[in-house]
C-alpha cells in the first residue's frame, strides 16, 4: 500500500498574532507572502493591512523588489514591542482548521438584529429628538425664506433675464446669511482669527438684506390682499345699500293688482273715452299724452292708468331686488379690510384708558 504523504498545515493566526508576527519578523515583501505566512486569504490580508495602516500600526511602502509592497511595522509600535523574539516562522500544526470567519473573511458574521434595534433605541433620546426637531424646523424656515426672497427679487425684474439674475442674487444673500456664522466659527477654531472676522463682518449685511427682502415680500402681498379685501368689502357694501333702498321702495307700493289685469281693465274702460270724444284716444296716444281737451275725455280711465303705471314700476322694482339679493348672496363676506389693525385700534384705547 502506497504511503500517504501529509503536508503540514499552516496555523491561521488571529489579527493580534499576525500583527505581533509582523513586528517580530520585520519587513515582509509582498501582500501575498504575508497572507501565506499568517494563513489568511489575500482579500483578508489586504483589508487588515489597510486598517493597520490607518491606525498607524504598520507602514506600506510600494515599489519594492519586483514591484511588491514592503510591509513593515511602525517605529512607535516597534519601540513598545517586547525585546523577546519568537521563532522565525509560525508554528506548524496538523489539526489546525480555519474558523468560518477566517475561511470567508469577505463575509463576516452578522450581528443579531436585536443588537441593531437596541443601538437605535439607545440613540433616540430626548436630546437627540429635540435636536432633530429643531433641525427640521430650521431647514423648513430656511427653505421658505429662500423661496420667498427669490420670488420677491424676481418680481422686481423688468424682463425675464433681470428677474433670473435678481432671483439668483436673493438666493445667494440668504445662503450667505446662513453659512457665514459656521464659516467664521470654523476659522476661529482653527486659529485664523483675522480671517474669521471677515464673515462676521459681512454677516450682519447679509441678514439686513435678507430681512429687507422678506419685509418687501410681506408688504407687497399684504398690500395686494388688503386692496382685494377693500374692493370686495366696497362692492358688498354697495350691494347692501341697493338692496336696502329697493326693499324700502317696494314696501311703499300699495298696489296689489297685476299689470296684465290693469291693462285689461283699461281696454274695458276705453268705450267711456270714445263716448266723450271719439278722437281723444288716438290724439292722446291712449291717454298717455294728455292735452287740455284730452283730460276731460280720459278722466274716466285715468285712475286705472295711474294704477297700471304703479304696477309696472312695482314689477321693475321686484326684478331689480331679486338680482341685487342674488348678488349679495354670492358676494364674499368681508367684515373688515385689516382685522388686526382694527382690533389693535379697539384694544389700545381700552388698555391705555383712552
Amino acid at each position: 500500500m502506497d504511503e500517504v504523504i501529509e503536508f503540514p498545515k499552516v496555523k491561521v493566526l488571529s489579527e493580534d498574532e499576525a500583527l505581533d508576527y509582523l513586528r517580530r519578523e520585520g519587513p515582509i515583501e509582498g501582500i501575498s507572502k504575508f497572507a501565506k505566512l499568517v494563513g489568511w486569504e489575500r482579500t483578508r490580508a489586504q483589508r487588515m493591512l489597510a486598517r493597520w495602516q490607518r491606525d498607524g500600526a504598520i507602514v506600506l511602502k510600494p515599489g519594492g523588489p519586483g514591484g511588491k509592497t514592503v510591509i513593515s511595522a511602525a517605529r512607535a509600535a516597534l519601540d513598545n514591542f517586547p525585546a523577546a523574539r519568537a521563532p522565525a516562522h509560525p508554528p506548524v500544526r496538523r489539526d489546525a482548521q480555519p474558523s468560518a470567519q477566517d475561511a470567508h473573511p469577505a463575509y463576516p458574521v452578522a450581528r443579531p438584529c436585536r443588537h441593531l434595534l437596541g443601538s437605535i433605541s439607545a440613540a433616540i433620546t430626548p436630546a437627540s429628538t429635540s435636536a432633530m426637531v429643531l433641525f427640521l424646523v430650521a431647514l423648513a424656515l430656511g427653505g421658505t425664506g429662500i423661496i420667498m426672497n427669490a420670488r420677491y427679487a424676481a418680481s422686481l425684474g423688468s424682463s425675464d433675464e433681470s428677474a433670473t439674475v435678481l432671483a439668483v442674487v436673493g438666493v445667494a444673500v440668504d445662503l450667505l446669511a446662513m453659512i457665514f456664522p459656521s464659516v467664521a466659527l470654523a476659522l476661529w477654531r482653527r486659529g485664523h482669527r483675522s480671517l474669521a472676522m471677515v464673515p462676521w463682518t459681512m454677516w450682519p449685511v447679509m441678514v439686513v438684506l435678507s430681512l429687507m427682502a422678506a419685509a418687501g415680500f410681506a408688504s407687497s402681498n399684504l398690500a395686494d390682499v388688503f386692496a382685494q379685501r377693500s374692493r370686495v368689502a366696497f362692492t358688498a357694501a354697495g350691494i347692501e345699500d341697493t338692496v336696502r333702498r329697493l326693499r324700502a321702495e317696494r314696501a311703499g307700493i300699495a298696489e296689489k293688482r297685476s299689470a296684465a289685469e290693469l291693462e285689461i281693465q283699461v281696454q274695458r274702460d276705453r268705450p267711456k273715452v270714445d263716448r266723450i270724444d271719439r278722437d281723444a284716444w288716438n290724439d292722446t296716444k291712449g291717454c298717455t299724452r294728455l292735452t287740455t281737451d284730452g283730460v276731460r275725455a280720459c278722466a274716466p280711465i285715468l285712475p286705472t292708468l295711474q294704477a297700471l303705471s304703479v304696477a309696472q314700476h312695482r314689477d321693475a322694482v321686484d326684478a331689480q331686488l331679486r338680482v341685487a339679493e342674488a348678488s349679495l348672496a354670492g358676494a364674499s363676506t368681508v367684515m373688515a379690510v385689516d382685522p388686526q389693525a382694527e382690533i389693535v385700534a379697539e384694544i389700545v384705547p381700552t388698555i391705555t384708558a383712552g
